[in-house]
């Protein structure tokens, strides 16, 4: 049916209305807008999703639209900006949905980085939409096609940086270099009540940093390490694996004789572990790949095999999978040149004196051996809050006291600072691509909760209190949260001391980088 007009849904019948890049961007889409008003019950919800009229995606199409006017004649009507009539921005759809009936309307905005590892589907995709029709009537393919490949290139460029540009024969294809292409999007996530609103109850010194890795502190946050970063570090799982894919493919082609080893180095509940399974483990022969999940934690080892017990699909290659408890700075159970993969995710991207676990990742790769790996980008949200607990900290210190260094030096990175890292522990075409993703608390308390539970956060309560902390936490938390949200007044209610009492979620942007490097 047509989604403007919902004539086969009966009025005041549906509890829920959700659009995932729909409702959101039809055309006079205000229609759209009523008859999910008419359709919903009273308080009945709407959950919809709208791209952000500056989403580089809008960029691209406004650019072709200026040419096909570039292209007319005169006294043709000129093309709008697709931008205008697709996309939006927080105040305008606020009041279209206000105009529709819709009350207690608030705005979320969330960005993500896209890994395409086949860009040149991505191109033929935006060819082949239907949008896309109505530039060939001024324009030719070869034109179309030019100018989105450019700006493609164009919106890839900040993701991506590597030492030397790689050698090849020139080819026409832009594509030819093989490489994944990591573009940012951006959209809102808008909710909206048909009638009364009702609140939403259950919306759902180096040194310092070595004594907060050991065995018995990193079990003891392992279950709520699994419950809170798997909304998290997930994401660059996927990004580092999309992004090795094509490198992946080979190394495993060669070894259709011969044993594939995966070395998962600090891998935590599995977040890797299990992307590298449901990817590369089906129901093809795969007798010859086996996986190594290691962690200095005995308590997220168990995290591990709980969740390998519990996921029917993961279960059935359970038998694929061996755990073992070691330091990932040493990889002593490990034997030299005997893995074909190693990959951590935020393990040994975090570790303290990580330039060990680098040396110890590349005694264990064979020889053209595959690193793939996530580390924190040094400016992400995370370390500011650290930062600025740790200047609290040297703050509440003493004359004499040594103070203690950004955990964003420590904990964090930049482009080149591990590039070269990983170049002077012998690594060789060395890749690192940057990726941001906002990422949906339902529960802020508990992120909140779950710093304040980790080891690395016990250092500071020498000098400050529980409370301190808490409270510099939070205060970073809404800060980093204000620039995704949006509502036309703020929400009336009981004053308390509760940051979280309003019941809404908090979306905050991160960033770390995905690393490839050969031995």
């Amino acid at each position: 049916m047509d989604g403007l007009v919902l004539d086969k849904v009966e009025s005041n019948s549906v509890n829920v209305v959700g659009s995932n890049f729909g409702l959101g961007i039809f055309p006079t889409r205000s229609r759209g807008w009523a008859a999910a008003h008419r359709v919903l019950k009273d308080d009945g919800l709407l959950v919809i999703t709208a791209w952000d009229e500056k989403s580089v995606n809008f960029g691209w199409f406004d650019g072709i639209a200026e040419l096909y006017n570039a292209a007319g004649k005169d006294g043709d009507e000129p093309m709008p900006p697709p931008s205008l009539i697709a996309g939006t921005d927080k105040e305008r759809v606020l009041k279209e949905l206000q105009a529709a009936g819709f009350r207690d309307v608030k705005v979320y905005h969330t960005a993500h980085t896209i890994v395409f590892d086949d860009p040149k589907g991505m191109l033929q995709a935006n060819m082949s939409n239907p949008a896309t029709s109505k530039f060939l009537e001024r324009l030719t393919k070869e034109q179309i096609e030019s100018a989105l490949t450019a700006c493609m290139e164009k919106d890839t460029e900040a993701n991506f940086y590597e030492a030397e540009a790689s050698s090849g024969a020139t080819s026409t294809d832009p594509f030819a270099d093989g490489r994944p292409r990591l573009i940012p999007f951006a959209a809102f996530s808008i909710l909206a009540r048909n009638h009364f609103p009702i609140c939403f109850k259950h919306l759902k010194h180096r040194d310092a940093m070595n004594e907060a890795f050991t065995n018995e502190k990193w079990s003891a946050h392992a279950q709520t390490y699994k419950a809170v970063a798997g909304a998290l570090t997930t994401r660059w799982a996927t990004d580092a694996l999309q992004v090795a894919h094509h490198q992946i493919l080979p190394l495993l082609a060669k070894h259709s004789t011969e044993t594939f080893h995966f070395l998962d180095v600090g891998c935590g509940p599995g977040f890797l572990t299990f992307e590298f399974m449901r990817r590369y483990l089906n129901n093809q022969d795969q007798t010859n790949l086996r996986i190594t999940a290691t962690d200095l934690s005995d308590g997220m080892l168990d995290q591990l095999k709980q969740t390998l017990q519990e996921d029917s699909m993961l279960n059935q290659f359970a038998s694929k999978v061996t755990t073992v408890q070691m330091d990932g700075l040493v990889l002593d159970k490990v034997e030299s040149n005997s893995v074909n993969v190693v990959g951590s995710n935020f393990g040994l991207g975090i570790f303290p004196t990580r330039s060990r676990g680098w040396a110890a990742a590349h005694r264990v790769l064979k020889d053209d051996g595959l690193l793939v790996i996530t580390a924190w980008d040094e400016k992400s949200a995370n370390f500011g809050w650290f930062d600025g607990i740790a200047e609290l900290y040297n703050a509440a210190g003493k004359d004499g006291d040594e103070p203690m260094p950004p955990p964003s030096l420590i904990a964090g990175t930049d482009k080149e600072r591990v590039l070269k890292e990983l170049q002077a522990a012998g690594f060789r075409d060395v890749k690192v691509y940057h990726t941001a993703h906002t990422i949906v608390f339902d529960d802020p308390k508990g992120m909140l909760q779950a710093n304040m539970s980790n080891p690395a956060t016990s250092k500071f309560l020498e000098r400050l209190t529980k409370e301190q902390i808490e409270s510099a936490l939070t205060a970073c938390m809404e800060k980093d949260t204000e620039a995704n949200f949006y509502e036309a007044e703020a929400s009336s209610g009981a004053t308390s001391t509760d940051p979280f009492a309003d019941g809404r979620p908090r979306l905050i942007p991160f960033a770390a980088f995905s690393i490839l490097a050969r031995k």
